[in-house]
């Protein structure tokens, strides 16, 4: 019997004869004698080397990792997988993890911390922290955010050191501190043939390593990567953000929702008052989410069940889900649908298949929703559902009550709502892979934004927008000016026809409704008149007279706009103006030929 390859068809077989036409030799002798094979001379033409990868460890070690930064407060060891005296500890099925720097886990990538970050760049691993991967989803919608997060970067600095401020509930702290941890990731142990490592846990989809680092601080906060096993999304959002004040929602068997607040130091534990619990019938509920969303507040939802059980409908029990966005849609027949977009942290085909999911026929049937809700039908765990149907099966919605801060990804929520509601859109497909990003064919800002919406309108220069045409909202004392990007907006929406357009300041929704001419507050309902001047950048010099205590506003030159709320503190012999601003974190000096200028009142 011989094995042998046969080079027609490029295969190997095994038979008790050969068929392959030409000669083959079983053996080879050598061209002389030696103690050892390996010491002996042979012919090149009839012996191919075989060389076997050495122990992964000392290849790492030999490999630029020796040099790494190694944290003695979080070995490499399996006690920092599963803690001693853990409850649930970790299955290592594999066998004991190998620890390889990030950097090291694919050879033919060419790794970043950060690399345009989007809630694909991360994927639940074999552990059961769909809560924490969920909220480091939701809150990739803000990458500035994410950023913020780390103080220290190992990969740009060389030594792989980073440094992460986080929220640390425990005893010793409860307050947001600096965590510092190393690039070292607990992998499958790799077979000697395999280039490419395994993570354990979490795995990055793409050439980012910033969800690997963040969920290390986590496991070093938590005491092992096994205490991440099993949590709320409420706890992940107060280590990230550093509010303790998170809130979850309960069905209960009438659909009412009821709000419970996360306890201080606690992980599951929340806090419902006997009396004045504030409760939702389902449809104050979805105003009430509605609103988060337009605040960009972090939310996320899960399902009552066992240990992540997947059911026939696509969804699985026990687990949580990043909620995207809540938004209605009016159809051409004047129908609102209600609608969210929601996440499986597994970003697989574990996917709702019901109405509004990838495969449902009413994208067909409301082709005006589908245009503007541009769906990618992915195999990404990201899915589209009605109101009703999130209603009847899930049981818990979570929401992080703080205003993400104003970054690209919330200028590419106002752009898209200029002719529909509070919309959100998805991050263009596909996700490019690891280093061979694709760079936009528009430089950064609003251009981008522009054609990754498909919009076709061209851009004018930014002096040409400001200075040839200004968009103006009517205060009290005359009229003011909108800020560059709201400028921007509204100037898209017009060469659009669109009748009106969203966005956010402030920590407010607003909408301009063009051909009313008019600024809607979404919460308050308070409207103003708005008006397109042409020519005249600078505003309106004022007659008002300062006194200490009044509330102002405070011009910007660089932002060239009314942009921070404060007030009066003194006023000096010469006519120069002390004011507080920002937040009452800000002061300046506003000198006498500049306070008309500078300075309004502001009014109501």
């Amino acid at each position: 019997m011989v094995i042998f390859r046969h080079e027609s068809f490029q295969k190997w077989f095994i038979s008790d004869q050969l068929c392959t036409g030409a000669s083959v030799r079983f053996s080879a002798k050598s061209k002389g004698d030696a103690a050892s094979p390996e010491l002996a001379a042979w012919d090149a033409a009839l012996v191919q080397e075989i060389f076997e990868q050495t122990d992964s460890s000392s290849s790492l070690a030999a490999s630029a990792s020796f040099s790494l930064f190694v944290d003695e407060e979080f070995p490499h060891r399996v006690t920092s997988v599963n803690r001693v005296g853990a409850s649930r500890p970790v299955s290592l099925k594999s066998g004991e993890p190998e620890w390889i720097p990030g950097r090291k886990l694919r050879g033919d990538c060419k790794w970043k911390l950060f690399d345009g970050i989007d809630a694909r760049d991360l994927l639940q691993g074999r552990l059961g922290n769909c809560w924490l991967i969920a909220a480091m989803a939701a809150m990739a919608d803000y990458p500035k955010e994410i950023q913020r997060t780390f103080l220290r970067d190992g990969l740009a600095k060389g030594d792989g050191r980073y440094v992460l401020k986080l929220f640390d509930h425990t005893a010793s702290f409860g307050c947001m501190r600096e965590v510092t941890v190393d690039e070292y990731i607990p992998c499958k142990p790799k077979k000697w043939w395999e280039s490419n490592a395994d993570p354990y846990f979490a795995s990055p989809n793409g050439n980012e390593l910033w969800c690997l680092i963040l969920e290390k601080a986590m496991a070093k906060i938590f005491g092992s990567y096994g205490d991440l096993d099993g949590g709320t999304a409420s706890v992940a959002f107060r280590a990230l953000t550093g509010v303790e004040d998170q809130v979850m929602f309960t069905k209960d068997s009438r659909q009412t929702w009821g709000k419970g607040v996360l306890a201080k130091g606690a992980l599951n534990k929340f806090s419902y008052p006997s009396v004045g619990r504030q409760t939702f019938d389902s449809e104050a509920f979805f105003q009430h989410l509605l609103e988060c969303d337009g605040q960009n507040f972090l939310m996320a939802a899960s399902i009552t069940g066992g240990r992540e059980k997947e059911r026939a409908d696509g969804l699985v029990e026990g687990h949580a889900y990043s909620v995207i966005q809540v938004m209605t849609v009016t159809t051409d027949t004047g129908a609102l649908l209600r609608l969210l977009q929601l996440r499986n942290p597994w970003g697989n085909d574990k996917e709702w298949n019901g109405a509004w999911g990838d495969h449902s026929p009413l994208w067909d049937k409301y082709p005006e929703v589908r245009r503007r809700l541009r769906p990618a039908f992915e195999d990404d765990g990201v899915f589209w559902m009605a109101w009703e149907d999130f209603l009847r099966n899930f049981s818990h919605a979570f929401v992080c009550p703080k205003a993400m801060r104003e970054g690209e990804e919330a200028r590419v929520h106002a752009l898209a709502s200029v002719d529909w509601h509070s919309f959100r859109p998805s991050a263009p497909r596909p996700k490019p892979p690891s280093h061979s990003k694709r760079p936009d064919p528009l430089k950064a800002g609003l251009a981008t934004q522009l054609f990754r919406l498909g919009l076709r309108w061209q851009v004018p220069k930014t002096a040409e927008a400001s200075g040839a045409v200004r968009w103006q909202v009517e205060f009290g004392d005359g009229w003011q000016d909108f800020g560059d990007s709201e400028q921007e907006l509204l100037e898209a929406a017009k060469q659009r026809g669109a009748p009106s357009a969203h966005f956010k300041a402030r920590g407010y929704a607003y909408e301009v409704r063009l051909t009313e001419g008019i600024q809607l507050n979404v919460s308050s309902g308070r409207s103003r008149k708005v008006r397109r001047q042409d020519g005249g950048l600078k505003p309106t010099k004022t007659a008002w007279s300062p006194k200490v205590g009044d509330a102002v506003r405070v011009w910007s030159e660089s932002r060239q706009s009314w942009y921070a709320d404060g007030s009066v503190l003194q006023l000096d012999a010469a006519g120069a103006i002390h004011v507080r601003f920002d937040g009452d974190v800000s002061q300046k000096w506003i000198q006498p030929g500049q306070i008309g200028d500078c300075l309004r009142q502001k009014i109501g």
